[in-house]
């Protein structure tokens, strides 16, 4: 499920991290927001490319 917030941010994913802990007398799971943003590549006419790092992290998002 994908839901686009009103500032631009859509929410991808919820994933459990395997973590827990206690937290008053209730056990606590902890999980993992995955979110992402359209991002405008030009500037007046001008590309401009992705960082090498955000390429790498690009490519290991869309292969999970």
């Amino acid at each position: 499920m994908v839901s686009t917030m009103s500032d631009g941010w859509k929410f991808e994913q919820l994933i459990n991290i395997g973590s827990s802990y206690s937290y008053g007398n209730e056990d606590q799971t902890e999980f993992l927001c995955v979110v992402s943003r359209e991002l405008n590549n030009s500037t007046n006419g001008i590309v401009i490319e992705p960082s090498e790092k955000a390429k790498i992290l690009q490519e290991r998002g869309s292969r999970m």
